[in-house]
């Protein structure tokens, strides 16, 4: 798997030491995807073409947030499964994102059943979603009709 991220941001280094500590437990080989412009962002994602079993994590900060676009992009012409640090990676096409989702007032945001509501004219108590989001995909059993080959993982009391 290969962790997108900005090494000039002083944010970085506690996140990367967490999913080292984490990625033998997963069976994964973490691969440092240094960027700091558009040229390295396109650099690491095309290398990663014809790579078996190959990954992104894209880390939130703001230079992967200003190229969520080419990164989204990019993911997808290579078929790389890519896992976003922001909803708003998903939004703009991307496979699923993690991480906190902070709901707040006078934000509008979409409701149940596609519904544009405000926040703003509600009494909103601030909390978080820890729950990863996938607005293309609505149940496990789509993900094969996702644009990405993706494994078939096996079945437990999770999924």
């Amino acid at each position: 798997m290969t962790v997108v991220f900005n090494p000039d941001n002083a944010a970085m280094p506690g996140q990367l030491q967490a999913i080292a500590r984490a990625a033998p437990s997963l069976d994964l080989q973490v691969v440092e995807g240094k960027v700091r412009d558009r040229a390295e962002i396109e650099r690491v994602i095309v290398n990663l073409a014809g790579v078996p079993n190959a990954g992104l994590l894209v880390l939130p900060e703001f230079l992967t947030s200003v190229h969520r676009d080419l990164i989204v992009s990019l993911a997808t012409r290579q078929r790389i499964p890519a896992v976003y640090g922001h909803r708003y990676f998903t939004e703009s096409g991307g496979f699923i994102s993690y991480g906190a989702v902070a709901w707040q007032r006078g934000v509008s945001v979409r409701g149940g059943e596609g519904r544009q509501r405000d926040h703003a004219a509600e009494s909103v108590t601030p909390s978080l979603s820890l729950t990863p989001v996938c607005p293309s995909i609505t149940d496990f059993e789509s993900v094969s009709q996702h644009p990405l080959d993706l494994p078939r993982l096996p079945r437990t009391g999770l999924n």
